[in-house]
């Protein structure tokens, strides 16, 4: 009997080193460690190996996941609405936690076809990989499906005759289309029955102008989601069309220079948007110009105000936010000197909630103005909150001041339900035409992604990339991909891709098994459907989110690089591209004014500038009278809607650079290997030389 419990013990534990797994290491001791033993993509592996490889895989997954719909949902379909009662912004709490859920239940279900491996019936063809090559939300679609979001939501505010102009029809929707998409928001409805500032009613009958202007915010949200989604739909079938190519065709169409060039400035043009997030938030990042002393009068100074950091409220870069940031590098640094293989696998998740712990347990002093100093008094003009935070209970009665601000509550957390899933909350899917070129785009620059990742993962489970196997898994991924993305729009949620950062996992642990990818999207199911985990995750500050992403979105660009790097020394050709692209690519990344409108002014732009005032008066001197004239310089909706898909693709760094790149590719003409191995350095500032190619 004792014979049979020890063989049911060590079947289902068996014989991995765990100990090489979660013990912390010495950074400089010279002692070598004893290698786990390696499981190949078919092996047999103890069911306990499984899950802890399968949590690992799959905490490691959950900021990249988590972080685009959140971001979208948060910046994009909620945003800033300024009534005639005050601001309100970024309140759509069961918004944000059900986005986060869907994303991590879609992830899950498509990364088990992805690792499963189905043939399609009646063909040749196949879904997914049969390789531990897991699927995320891509961070590749973030920046189109913010400005594809920005640019519909004011055309459709103005439908309802909020924000409209004189050559716009006002009310062309009535209200009642308020009030039916809806039906909570009666007359009869209680501010008890939704989260914290996020009550109003929608009812016309009864609603104030304010509470209808918030109605039209909230539905023109979801209704320019939806149309992202549609358009998605139809956008990201190409990658099912790119799959069924021959794989010499995919490599010369998208050869390393472009693949990298691609991937590198995705990364550049994420790292600019973490920054910002790092300083207290994207939109006080880039609406700090508000707050300069020599401006007297300014339009919504208030968007200045960093307001997604807990009840903290201060002006962007303020020495707080950046500090919340920093503790989540210094966990990285510490776990990559000591922590151990599990730990450095998963070290942004370790990181987050570190520093949503040290978030928790910080306060932001306030000075009680009736017994204040006046040096205090000068402190406390920094807080751009009320003073004091009032702590009332549920009936907002009972009230009780208090001179210290939350970077963290658990408002959101109590809030939360404990489960959720798919279609819990539904969008009305339609098309949105002028982001159908960039989506392509965009579809393209993620078929690039996952060629490469692919073949790391080959690399990784010890197989060979050659042959009917690797032809087969090259043409499943990018079918798996492509219909991920298809259904991840369906499930309500941004586009897949294959993350490359799991190929690491593999080849640090060993484990190729695809019981592991199993067990990874059963984990992603059952996060997503424990809504209290996004609960949590969205109490999480802006700027602990920039401290993460910072260093997560840049291993994109280093991931780019490593593709660069692999296939050696750069020829001149290559050079070439690659100067070229990059060289428009960043410089859009870092002046994204020369292709963009500033926020919240839409139509700025220069370069096609787009005004709503059909009819404008106009001095003339010559004959000393002004002239009332048809507006040169306006743009009905056809012209808007041709300029919205013109400068989305040349405003987004890597759509552009990798359009170039694919240009140059094609017809620049191709060069001996061996034509400029004779050439000498070449002088570099004053007298340094560096050898070409090097």
């Amino acid at each position: 009997m004792a014979e049979e419990k020890q063989t049911a013990f060590q079947k289902f534990f068996g014989d991995y080193d765990y100990k090489f797994l979660f013990m912390p290491r010495l950074p400089w001791s010279k002692e070598a460690r004893k290698l786990p033993p390696f499981f190949g993509v078919d092996d047999p592996v103890p069911p306990f190996v499984a899950i802890v490889m399968g949590l690992q895989h799959a905490l490691a997954m959950i900021s990249g996941i988590y972080t685009v719909p959140y971001v979208i949902a948060k910046f994009s379909m909620d945003g800033v609405v300024v009534t005639d009662d005050g601001v309100f912004a970024f309140k759509n709490e069961d918004l944000f936690q059900y986005i986060i859920s869907a994303a991590l239940i879609s992830c899950g279900i498509m990364t088990f076809f992805q690792v499963m491996q189905f043939r399609i019936p009646f063909t040749k063809l196949v879904v997914g990989t049969g390789l531990v090559s897991v699927l995320g939300t891509s961070f590749t679609f973030l920046p189109i499906f913010e400005k594809g979001i920005r640019a519909m939501k004011p055309l459709c505010m103005e439908s309802f005759g909020f924000g409209s102009d004189d050559c716009t029809e006002v009310n062309t929707r009535p209200f009642t289309d308020l009030k039916d998409y809806f039906p909570d928001r009666t007359c009869d409805s209680k501010p008890e029955d939704f989260s914290k500032d996020y009550w109003f009613r929608c009812d016309p009958s009864c609603a104030s102008n304010s509470e209808l202007k918030r109605c039209a915010s909230e539905l023109c949200g979801d209704e320019a989601h939806g149309r992202m989604l549609g358009s998605c739909v139809i956008a990201c079938f190409l990658e099912l069309f790119i799959a069924l190519m021959p794989a010499y065709m995919i490599q010369r169409i998208f050869p390393p220079v472009v693949q990298a060039t691609c991937v590198m400035l995705i990364g550049i043009g994420l790292i600019g948007s973490a920054i910002k997030y790092w300083g207290g938030g994207v939109v006080c990042g880039e609406s700090d110009w508000r707050m300069h002393p020599q401006i007297k009068e300014v339009d919504r100074g208030f968007l200045a105000f960093c307001s997604g950091n807990g009840e903290v409220r201060l002006e962007y870069a303020a020495p707080e936010y950046l500090g919340l940031g920093i503790s989540c590098w210094v966990v990285f640094i510490f776990i990559q000197m000591f922590g151990s293989p599990f730990a450095q696998n998963t070290m942004f998740i370790i990181a987050m909630f570190f520093g949503l712990f040290i978030s928790a347990v910080s306060r932001y002093k306030l000075y009680d103005p009736e017994t204040a100093t006046a040096e205090e008094m000068v402190m406390n003009t920094k807080f751009k909150g009320s003073i004091p935070i009032m702590d009332c209970d549920v009936n907002g009665e009972n009230c009780e001041p208090r001179f210290s601000a939350m970077y963290v509550t658990d408002e959101k957390i109590k809030r939360a339900k404990w489960f959720n899933f798919i279609w819990m909350k539904t969008f009305p899917l339609g098309i949105y035409p002028p982001v159908i070129l960039p989506l392509l785009l965009g579809t393209v620059a993620t078929t690039v992604e996952t060629i490469g990742d692919l073949a790391s993962s080959f690399d990784v489970s010890k197989l060979v990339k050659e042959g009917e196997r690797y032809d087969r898994a090259m043409q499943g991924g990018l079918f798996a991909d492509g219909i991920g993305s298809v259904m991840a729009a369906l499930f309500t949620v941004t586009p897949n891709t294959t993350y490359s950062s799991n190929v690491g996992i593999v080849a640090l642990t060993r484990c190729a098994s695809r019981r592991c990818g199993v067990c990874v999207s059963m984990w992603l199911i059952f996060l997503g459907a424990f809504q209290k985990l996004a609960g949590l995750l969205t109490s999480v500050p802006d700027a602990i989110l920039g401290g993460i992403n910072s260093f997560l979105w840049c291993q994109v660009f280093v991931a780019g690089m490593n593709i660069l790097c692999s296939g050696g020394s750069l020829r001149r050709r290559e050079r070439f591209i690659l100067g070229m692209s990059m060289g428009i690519g960043i410089g859009s990344a870092m002046i994204p004014q020369i292709f963009n409108d500033m926020r919240e002014a839409p139509g700025t732009n220069s370069l096609w500038p787009c005004h709503k005032a059909c009819e404008i008066s106009v001095f003339v001197p010559s004959k000393n009278a002004t002239e009332t004239i048809a507006n040169p310089l306006y743009c009905d909706g056809t012209q808007q809607a041709l300029r919205s898909s013109v400068l989305i693709t040349l405003g987004i760094p890597y759509l552009l650079g990798t359009l170039v790149a694919c240009f140059l590719n094609a017809i620049l003409p191709g060069e001996d290997p061996d034509e400029d191995q004779g050439e000498g350095p070449v002088a570099v500032d004053g007298g340094s030389s560096i050898k070409e190619g090097a």
